[in-house]
């Protein structure tokens, strides 16, 4: 009381976060008195422009106006929000097609052909909800040719510009044959532009049908046509790290090169790769001239001039890709996983966009498993907890302090297709019940999907899975309950006591093992199968046992 509080800061303070609790001091009457220096005047008028930290934004329902550009009145073209944008700014894009706009050739680019957008030095154009739903569509040649005087490229960028999360569709160029005309898609003289997770489709140029220039980071490739016939897709870019190329072959000067790409019945090297080298990629194809490094390749035949490591192979059958994610199939990927070298992907992704290259297009840590995989997309699995003693259902079983505690409630969210494995806490799991599989009448007490494996760490002495044999002579009755079943070919189990199952209705081949029955192919092992009944098979039907034990199954 009768105290003047006084608060001493630099200006520098008012442009962090710490804005907030200065405002909230003098809100409450906390302060009587600041000092500080003329600064802090500039630093917080900046705070409040919005396109300062917000950003600018665009929506094909918007309105090109002064005083429009925020999120609650977004700006209607792209070009008019460019304009408006400052130098490291970031403009934001709602869900649209993006088809208006023409920016004649700009000196600065040292480009020849209009453009939909020319983004400014610095500055970043990000699709808010991905390329799913955002588009910037070009304009192809009147001429029915795939350039053209009247062609419209989709985007240019200038120094140090960048764009996310866009589709870029039916760009193309003029067709003067110079460099300016190369880059339906994309088009960039610098290196240090970059795209992230776009995709390019049905774009044409002269050279580098898709793109041209700058860095590429998670983008995929389709359609794209070059008129000279080079370079489908890149030409003369700073490197591709993560991308699909599907059947869309990618040449030109790469100067740090292709990093962990997947081209899909495609090379990376239509006619030549003139500089760099490719690294940690999957080619469905045979190769070109270019420098190969831990690399598997589908096709046995290459030019003469193609050099490669040891770790590099070819002729490589087998491998399987999901055609959404693009990532490896379970059972589709061993020579894939964990079969890269990290320092061939970090060592060459530039600084300035390194926080776009930690994960891959799916957003899967790009080392996921601590060691990169060959290929554009990581394989993904999860481990997942189960505990009968402490567990609960309604946990989120990622771990064991939140584990599931019914076989059935995990095995639920076990993915079908990526390898997930459950991990089986010391214990007696004999509560929940999961229906017969097809065909069946035998319910089991869990059902292993396919790719999937269910593992008991601590080992089958203090392990089990209890099934439930009926009171009739036989205890198959219709109440039986069998221990397991493995759903398919890539399913397994380790390291569990089966005990007490059954299996019910005679005469059928499903109905056979009471302790474990399964898909050909699928696995039991290092596991004690005992006490079991069933009409043939009492321990296990159809499944490969490996180091099992079987005891007393009638």
């Amino acid at each position: 009381e009768g105290c003047l509080k006084i608060l001493s800061f630099p200006a520098c303070i008012m442009a962090t976060g710490t804005r907030g609790v200065i405002v909230d001091m003098v809100k409450n009457h906390m302060v009587d008195v600041i000092i500080t220096t003329c600064g802090c005047l500039d630093h917080d008028l900046s705070r409040l422009y919005a396109a300062y930290y917000k950003g600018l934004w665009v929506d094909p329902a918007g309105t090109d106006a002064p005083g429009a550009g925020t999120e609650a009145a977004p700006y209607r073209t792209i070009q008019y929000a460019a304009d408006a944008a400052r130098g490291n700014s970031v403009i934001f894009l709602n869900p649209g097609t993006y088809a208006e706009g023409e920016m004649g050739p700009d000196g600065y680019l040292y480009s020849t052909t209009t453009n939909r957008v020319i983004v400014k030095s610095g500055v970043g154009l990000v699709a808010d909800e991905g390329p799913d739903v955002t588009f910037i569509e070009g304009k192809k040649p009147s001429n029915g040719k795939a350039v053209g005087p009247d062609a419209i490229r989709c985007v240019a960028l200038q120094e140090n510009a960048w764009i996310k999360g866009f589709t870029l569709k039916n760009g193309a160029t003029m067709s003067n044959g110079s460099s300016s005309d190369c880059g339906g898609g994309v088009y960039s003289c610098y290196n240090d532009t970059c795209a992230v997770g776009c995709r390019f489709i049905d774009n044409s140029a002269v050279r580098g049908g898709a793109a041209n220039g700058g860095c590429y980071v998670n983008c995929y490739f389709s359609g794209n046509v070059a008129s000279s016939g080079t370079a489908p897709s890149l030409y003369s870019c700073y490197g591709a790290f993560g991308c699909v190329f599907d059947r869309n072959d990618s040449y030109g000067n790469y100067t740090k090169g292709v990093n962990n790409c997947t081209f899909l019945g495609c090379a990376p090297c239509g006619v030549t790769l003139k500089t760099g080298q490719v690294r940690n990629s999957y080619i469905g194809a045979d190769c070109g001239s270019c420098d190969l490094y831990h690399c598997l390749v589908s096709g046995a035949n290459y030019k003469d001039t193609c050099t490669f490591d040891d770790a590099t192979r070819f002729g490589v059958t087998g491998v399987e890709f999901d055609e959404s994610t693009f990532r490896p199939k379970f059972g589709k990927s061993d020579d894939l996983v964990n079969k890269g070298v990290n320092a061939h992907y970090s060592d060459y992704l530039p600084a300035k966009w390194a926080s776009f290259g930690t994960v891959d297009s799916t957003g899967t840590d790009r080392f996921f498993g601590g060691t990169i995989d060959i290929g554009a997309n990581e394989y993904v699995y999860h481990d997942w907890y189960v505990d009968a003693e402490k567990g609960c259902d309604d946990s989120d079983g990622k771990d064991p302090a939140h584990a599931k505690k019914t076989l059935k409630a995990v095995m639920e969210i076990a993915s079908l297709a990526a390898g997930d494995v459950v991990h089986a806490l010391p214990g007696v799991y004999r509560d929940g019940i999961m229906d017969p599989v097809e065909g069946g009448s035998t319910s089991n007490r869990v059902v292993v999907k396919d790719g999937v494996g269910l593992v008991a760490d601590a080992g089958p002495e203090v392990t089990v899975i209890e099934g439930f044999r009926t009171g009739d002579a036989k205890g198959a009755g219709p109440e039986a309950v069998r221990c397991c079943y493995l759903a398919g070919a890539d399913s397994y189990i380790r390291g569990f006591t089966l005990r007490n199952g059954a299996a019910y209705k005679t005469g059928n081949t499903q109905e056979c093992g009471g302790g474990v029955a399964g898909a050909d192919g699928a696995a039991a092992i290092d596991c004690i199968i005992t006490n079991n009944v069933a009409s043939r098979g009492s321990g296990a039907q159809g499944v490969t046992c490996i180091r099992c034990v079987f005891d007393n199954s009638p």
